[in-house]
């Protein structure tokens, strides 16, 4: 189970995983305009996801002005990438054969 804080301010996003002290993704939207306020989509992958304890709280206009952008960023090699995706593609289908 994992426990996501997503805030949302402007075009800006910043969602942290469990409770670490800074976000895993710290990025201005410059689509932002382009998606609908006031509801909130969720969404898994191929697996059937469940959500709990939803909430929803308004930020104020200003929340994240004077908030440097910050992270944990992990640079992944695109090569590397497709690779790991390859890998966690074959053990889900193989997990899927087994149950």
């Amino acid at each position: 189970m994992y426990h996501f804080r997503i805030e949302v301010c402007g075009s800006r996003i910043r969602v942290f995983l469990n409770d670490e002290p800074l976000p895993r993704i710290d990025i201005t939207d410059k689509n932002s305009r382009l998606a609908p306020s006031g509801k909130v989509t969720l969404g898994g992958g191929w697996i059937p996801t469940d959500y709990d304890d939803l909430s929803v709280a308004e930020l104020p206009a200003n929340y994240l002005d004077n908030t440097p952008k910050t992270g944990i960023y992990r640079y992944i090699k695109p090569a590397d990438k497709e690779n790991k995706r390859k890998a966690e593609r074959k053990a889900y289908i193989l997990l899927l054969l087994i149950s």
